[in-house]
């Protein structure tokens, strides 16, 4: 009887296989296999980015930023590196009246480059608390150049004219000294997109009257300027 006993105990207390022992159950997801989709490679990355970009609009501040709106480099096909644009500013001598020292101004260094006045000439009167007085607008297009010119009264000892985009970055500024100011002072501004620009007139030296002139190089003369330097 107690051996019988004995093997009826051993026999009811035989464990149960441990879960790792037991077969597999398919029904269980593979720990092995990683619950997110395998990394991109670099190749795989980079197309899906540039096919994304490629299908976004793009503007023209996107495609380039203000290089794309006429901040170009001076190079030898930019019209306006020649010694002309800058000896007309050279050897003007503004003398009393700002209205007739621009008209001066600009016929001395307009038509010896091609350029052409764009407008009416405008005028206006400085502070030196460096505060735009005037910020003058005008249409520019693609292909063409343009070049500001102002000269400011004898009482105005330091004038500073500036061209800004109509996203009011800046294209150029005035590096020239005393109460005349050409901007750029050595060549033409090409403008690679259509934009409206402002022409913004301030002075941080003295104070009084100024008169202001946009001249523009057609697309024409520029791709023949273009030509000739090449």
């Amino acid at each position: 009887m107690l051996v019988l006993a004995m093997a009826l105990v051993g026999t009811g207390c035989s464990e149960e296989k441990r879960p790792w022992e037991a077969a597999p159950d398919a029904s269980v997801r593979d720990a092995t296999v990683p619950f997110l989709r395998p990394a991109e490679t670099t190749t795989e990355s980079s197309q899906r980015v540039g096919a994304a970009n490629a299908a976004r609009p793009q503007s023209g501040l996107e495609n380039g930023d203000v290089t794309a709106l006429g901040m170009t480099e001076k190079t030898s096909a930019q019209p306006g590196a020649g010694k002309s644009f800058r000896t007309c500013l050279g050897e003007f001598r503004p003398e009393t009246e700002p209205i007739r020292d621009v008209e001066r101004l600009g016929l001395a260094c307009g038509p010896s480059t091609g350029m052409a006045r764009l407008g009416d000439t405008v005028t206006g009167v400085v502070s030196p608390d460096g505060e735009v007085a005037l910020a003058h607008s005008f249409s520019a297009r693609a292909g063409e150049c343009y070049r500001a010119f102002a000269v400011g009264a004898a009482t105005v000892e330091e004038l500073e004219l500036t061209l800004r985009t109509s996203h009011k970055h800046r294209l150029a500024a005035d590096d020239l000294d005393g109460r005349v100011a050409a901007v750029p002072s050595d060549r033409a501004l090409c403008i690679l997109a259509d934009d409206t620009l402002s022409a913004e007139v301030s002075a941080t030296l003295g104070e009084g009257a100024f008169a202001l002139q946009i001249f523009r190089l057609p697309a024409s003369r520029n791709a023949a300027a273009v030509e000739r330097e090449r």
